[in-house]
């Protein structure tokens, strides 16, 4: 009977690499719910749900004058979440055509001159890190979670606005070659008909 080496010693690379990215999406996530609004009804799941065991995680091995910092955080992000989980159930008894992984609309585009993706790509990063820095008299390890955060969230923006741009352009292109082959499979049954 052969036994597989890497059976025997652990998880493969594709899943500690997978491990990882999930843990760094959910430090990105963690901050959204505090700079946005109007997520998509199904937008709050697995994200709330991985950033619990990494912020108690983090807080086990920052020491006990981190742990009511990191912790406090993650209720208020917990509560947070809730409220906007539970404005989404209320509005769906309106007339609702978002979608329902919507990552939300940033506060900040509500009354700054800059478009939703410039928000989403530039801003909340910058005061993600900003309120970091304010935070760092508290907890430096919380301080330094938060510039984390902002700085995920803005790779995360960008990495998803880039796999959108690339599933547009090829949908453009199907789209270009379905009136391609529309068109001259009128000009064959027109060829046809005379």
């Amino acid at each position: 009977m052969h036994h597989d080496a890497a059976a025997e010693t652990g998880p493969d690379n594709r899943t500690i690499k997978y491990i990882a990215y999930t843990a760094l999406c959910a430090v990105a996530f963690s901050v959204q719910p505090f700079l946005r609004r109007g997520f998509g009804r199904h937008y709050f799941q697995m994200q709330a749900v991985m950033t619990i065991p990494v912020l108690v995680l983090l807080s086990m091995v920052s020491g006990p004058a981190h742990l009511y910092p990191l912790l406090g955080f993650l209720v208020a992000m917990l509560t947070t979440c809730a409220l906007h989980r539970i404005s989404g159930y209320r509005s769906l008894s309106m007339t609702n055509y978002q979608h329902t992984r919507y990552d939300g609309w940033p506060l900040l585009a509500s009354v700054l001159p800059f478009s939703e993706k410039t928000v989403k790509r530039s801003v909340e990063p910058l005061v993600t890190v900003l309120i970091g820095f304010v935070f760092a008299p508290v907890s430096v390890v919380l301080s330094g979670y938060l510039m984390l955060a902002g700085f995920l969230n803005a790779m995360f923006t960008i990495q998803r606005d880039a796999l959108f741009e690339h599933r547009t352009r090829q949908m453009n292109d199907r789209l270009m070659e379905q009136r391609e082959l529309s068109r001259r499979l009128r000009a064959m049954q027109s060829e046809a008909d005379h």
